[in-house]
């Protein structure tokens, strides 16, 4: 799949770059890189992708809305918006779903410094998913344990 790019002045039109081209998918490789990102925080006490097909407590999904580099009208930037939502399988209930959106300046000329803020805008994206999820499952278990019971964080209401 080519990268694409869209002039400042024609923000709905997109062009690619004739010889960069993704190594995969981009949702597959944001995948990838939401898992990694998800393990190295400790979050969960495993995080697996669906390809393992074990139980999970949660389930993360999420749709790409906008992956792209801006040129012209001033200095070059990215984008990075996407819809993520988290669930939680046993009842099988919408803990959060939101939209998150960074933009980052690219501080460079060329498709590498694009992809460097590209990886930027997309660590502090998952950043803010994290602190929200979070915040939000901890929300909707204290209200459904019962007092005296014992989250698996081994936390007592």
């Amino acid at each position: 799949r080519p990268l694409l790019y869209s002039e400042s002045g024609a923000p709905h039109e997109v062009q690619q770059h004739n010889y960069h081209y993704w190594t995969g998918a981009p949702p597959r490789m944001l995948q990838e890189q939401l898992v990694a990102y998800l393990r190295r925080s400790q979050i969960a006490h495993s995080v697996v992708t669906p390809d393992l097909r074990v139980r999970a407590d949660y389930q993360v999904s999420g749709k790409i809305k906008r992956l792209e580099r801006l040129l012209g009208g001033g200095p070059p930037r990215v984008f990075v918006e996407m819809e993520l939502a988290l669930v939680r399988l046993s009842n099988n209930s919408l803990v959060l779903v939101d939209s998150f959106t960074e933009e980052e300046p690219d501080t460079g000329d060329s498709v590498e410094s694009a992809i460097t803020a590209l990886n930027r805008a997309t660590g502090r994206l998952f950043d803010r998913f994290v602190v929200k999820a979070t915040g939000a499952a901890s929300r909707i278990a204290a209200q459904v344990l019962p007092p005296g019971s014992t989250t698996k964080t081994g936390v007592r209401r």
